[in-house]
């Protein structure tokens, strides 16, 4: 039993407090989103109510902001129903506990007043610091009645002993076993209780925890909250990278300039050669190919014009003149 009151005690520190206290943060994380949203569009409202026009654009907002708090309204409303029947739990069993107290004659040293559940009353709140008290309460009356147990395993034993020297006791023996098996098995009906309440309560709350958890994902999805300005770090490291592209792109459209201007280039540089070699044959070619060819005839063949000098002309007249003479 003692076990049992352990992992009873473990079980709630981690699947029942932990999911309040989770649940109860992601409802007001997404509370205090939606308004900043609702900021947002009273912010819009009050700069762009002057056309009417630039209202019926901003209804599409309003709708979003409409949806949200419904939805996390029905988070909360949800919320408020699992832990005020969390708290009808304890309370009720609380109760029982303190009637059996009652019939042994137990001390409740709790002396302790926790709020009054009521039945009707469903949409009453109760916050996780009431719920913990009253489930702690519930344990210690637990472990009283374990103890009041133990103490009656005790006194039988005693008696079987005293019985044993003849004295007729045998039947008070037989009753407070009795009556010390009933309690015992009341005890272990309550721990089955605590155990089922925990099953329960860990299932319920797990899966409003999944759905507040899917809600807030959406909306940080959906909405950017903060405007990320640009990383100036980021910026200086990819200027860089992108001169160096344009550098090699420049080069590799030069190379592409000179090839082109080659391959341009290179019939032109062929065919003065062939001229050349052209002249060079005319001017010093073979003795056959020459004789017989007039200088003039040989000069227009290779394209050159001649202009003939004055002083050679005259002194060619001369010469004919005293050949005459002899």
């Amino acid at each position: 039993m003692e076990s049992q009151i352990e992992t009873i005690v473990s079980k709630f520190a981690t699947n029942i407090q932990k999911n309040i206290i989770s649940i109860t943060q992601m409802i007001k994380t997404i509370k205090e989103k939606i308004q900043i949203l609702r900021e947002t569009y009273v912010d819009l409202i009050e700069k762009n109510n002057h056309k009417q026009i630039f209202l019926f654009c901003l209804e599409s907002f309003n709708f979003q902001n409409k949806t949200m708090m419904y939805e996390v309204d029905h988070l909360q409303k949800t919320f408020n129903m699992l832990l005020n029947r969390t708290y009808r739990d304890y309370y009720k069993l609380y109760n029982i506990i303190l009637k059996l107290f009652e019939e042994y004659k137990l001390e409740n040293k709790t002396q302790k007043t926790h709020p009054e559940y009521r039945d009707l009353d469903i949409n009453a709140e109760f916050s996780l610091e009431e719920i913990s008290e009253i489930h702690n309460d519930v344990i210690y009356l637990t472990c009283v009645l374990i103890d009041k147990y133990k103490e009656s395993e005790e006194m039988i034993r005693q008696y079987k002993t005293k019985s044993k020297t003849g004295i007729y006791i045998i039947n008070l023996i037989n009753t407070i076993e009795y009556d010390n098996a009933i309690l015992k098995d009341q005890i272990d009906l309550y721990i089955n209780y605590l155990l089922f309440f925990q099953d329960t309560q860990t299932t319920y709350l797990s899966k409003l925890k999944h759905k507040t958890d899917n809600f807030l994902k959406e909306i940080d999805n959906d909405i950017t909250f903060k405007e990320e300005e640009p990383n100036v770090e980021e910026l200086n490291t990819e200027e860089p990278k992108d001169d160096l592209i344009k550098e090699e792109e420049q080069k590799k459209n030069e190379k592409k300039d000179e090839q082109k201007e080659e391959q341009n280039e290179e019939p032109k540089k062929e065919e003065p050669k062939k001229e050349e070699q052209k002249d060079n044959n005319l001017v010093s070619g073979d003795e056959n190919n020459t004789v017989g060819i007039d200088s003039s005839e040989m000069h227009e063949n290779i394209g050159i014009i001649v202009y003939e000098n004055p002083l050679n002309s005259e002194t060619q007249k001369i010469e004919k003149r005293r050949g005459r003479r002899i």
